[in-house]
């Protein structure tokens, strides 16, 4: 064995932060391509996307905006409870949506009608023609004409004008009784559009799967497995390497075994929020040589490149010594 000297902590931390800072920084870059569908590696997230849109706007209980026949933006609807047409185009959603767009499986869905609330036809349709032609200011209306039926709510008197107002808002957007919010989590709740987003959640993990291992192959592999000691671009400009636990060369088996854990480690972390990152740079701290996780796993000890000398293997070691 030559005479071998461990990498410094402070190097190893730094050039561990920065190879990683190229690879999340050259992910993200890759996954934003993917997901606007610059890239295409054969899953169409962005295609999926639309059709969620058009499922949004078919509810009509979103606002949506349109550039070319594509939908570029899709926001809540917003609630005005000083406006009149506030109220008109509520009631006028929130019908359409329970009248127009939900099917008769999604109605009669046990689970769904338990939790959520239920229109009544004839009051809302009444309401809506109410609403249509009132030519007086909303406070006379709603103290005049209930429009809805604030049973769940708490009972309030009408002769309390604001806090009248404040009740019919809050059957409007209250988040647990408001009946658009209801609307809206009924909404995500059918099954059409509960199977668009496991789709696209799917796509989504593939996508970060792909954008991680791309990233980390440009990072870690061309270096791992052409530079003469194994060590990363980054390792190299602060002349650090890699040597085998009996302070020999790495060889290319090993080179290979690192490379398999590094991407393992690197996929897994985008799942586990960076948890198994976090803790191969915790190992650098805790361990005796100053190894991480992967240095362990690969059978490699980082070491200071300008200090040690390393040869091939015992054979080369004795030459040199005669």
């Amino acid at each position: 064995m030559g005479e071998i000297y461990l990498a410094k902590l402070w190097k190893r931390v730094i050039a561990s932060l920065l190879d990683y800072g190229v690879v999340f920084a050259l992910a993200i870059t890759f996954y934003m391509f993917l997901s606007n569908g610059i890239i295409d590696i054969g899953f169409h997230n962005a295609s999926l996307k639309q059709e969620q849109f058009k499922l949004q706007e078919k509810s009509h209980l979103f606002d949506v905006t349109k550039e070319n026949e594509t939908i570029s933006q899709v926001k809540l609807l917003e609630f005005d409870e000083e406006d009149i047409n506030s109220y008109k185009s509520f009631l006028n959603a929130i019908h359409d949506f329970y009248y127009d767009f939900l099917t008769l499986d999604n109605k009669s869905n046990e689970n769904l009608n338990k939790e959520y609330f239920l229109f009544d036809e004839n009051k809302l349709e009444n309401a809506i023609f109410k609403i249509e032609n009132i030519n007086d200011s909303i406070e006379d209306f709603i103290l005049k004409d209930e429009i809805v039926n604030i049973e769940t709510l708490e009972k309030v008197s009408k002769n309390d004008t604001e806090k009248y107002i404040e009740t019919i808002s809050l059957y409007f957007l209250s988040e647990e009784k408001g009946v658009y919010n209801l609307s809206l989590t009924y909404f995500t709740n059918t099954e059409e559009f509960k199977n668009i987003d496991l789709n696209i959640a799917y796509v989504e993990r593939i996508e970060i799967m792909f954008s991680m291992l791309f990233s980390s192959l440009i990072v870690f592999a061309f270096p791992l497995l052409f530079n003469k000691n194994g060590e990363t671009l980054f390792m190299h400009f602060l002349k650090l390497g890699y040597s085998n636990r009996n302070g020999y060369k790495v060889n290319f088996a090993l080179k290979i075994i690192r490379l398999v854990v590094t991407l393992t480690l690197n996929t897994i972390s985008m799942y586990l929020y960076l948890i198994p990152f976090l803790i191969n740079i915790l190992f650098l701290f805790i361990t005796k040589e100053k190894r991480s996780l992967i240095d362990i796993a690969s059978g490699m000890v980082a070491i200071d490149m300008v200090r040690s000398t390393i040869y091939q293997d015992y054979e080369e070691m004795k030459k040199d010594e005669k």
